[in-house]
């Protein structure tokens, strides 16, 4: 019997085995550990404050007026409402940005901030915000309009506006409702 047929068979077989099974692919093994750091690169330039592109209002008094309806002869109250205007707020804003609007039911030196919208259990107050193209508009169902008590005012109200320049994902993680959070982040001053 001649044994080259089969040592020919088993080159084949031994060659496809090669090329197929050493593919890439499979197990990757664990990976090595790090290599040590390189150089430090030179200081790169000052980029822009957070607060740069960040719009905010001083605090405002606002007034609020009645919202009625006729019934017959008679005219019922049915809510309060108030427009503020806010000349930078954009489309842009309002559809890709962040918006907040707080009410400081404290006084200017003794703040007591909450963010918009305002629910109170306790009283069944409520003040509820809406965006409009260079507009803020507030709805009420009481007069929450600022009012002076004692010499200090009380229910001023602030807006802050913040482009939406960064994609998802990278932004910040800004706790929005907590007014001194947003304050200290943009370096905003009462």
């Amino acid at each position: 019997m001649n044994p080259k047929p089969y040592l020919w068979l088993a080159n084949v077989l031994f060659a496809i085995v090669l090329l197929f099974g050493c593919g890439k692919g499979g197990d990757a093994g664990p990976a090595g550990p790090a290599g040590p750091a390189g150089p430090q690169g030179p200081q790169g330039p000052k980029g822009d404050s957070a607060s740069g592109s960040v719009t905010y209002s001083d605090w405002l008094d606002v007034a609020f007026s009645p919202d009625t309806i006729h019934v017959g002869s008679s005219i019922d109250t049915i809510g309060f409402y108030a427009n503020i205007d806010a000349p930078k707020l954009t489309t842009s804003i309002i559809t890709k940005g962040e918006i907040k609007v707080y009410v400081n039911l404290g006084t200017p030196a003794s703040p007591d901030v909450a963010p918009l919208p305002y629910f109170d259990v306790y009283t069944n107050v409520s003040i509820t915000p809406e965006f409009l193209e260079k507009k803020v508009f507030l709805y009420s169902n009481t007069d929450a309009s600022t009012a002076t008590k004692d010499g200090a005012k009380h229910l001023q109200y602030r807006y802050i506006f913040v482009p939406g320049t960064t994609p998802a994902g990278v932004a910040p993680k800004i706790q929005w409702n907590k007014y001194d959070a947003v304050k200290n982040y943009f370096g905003l001053t009462d």
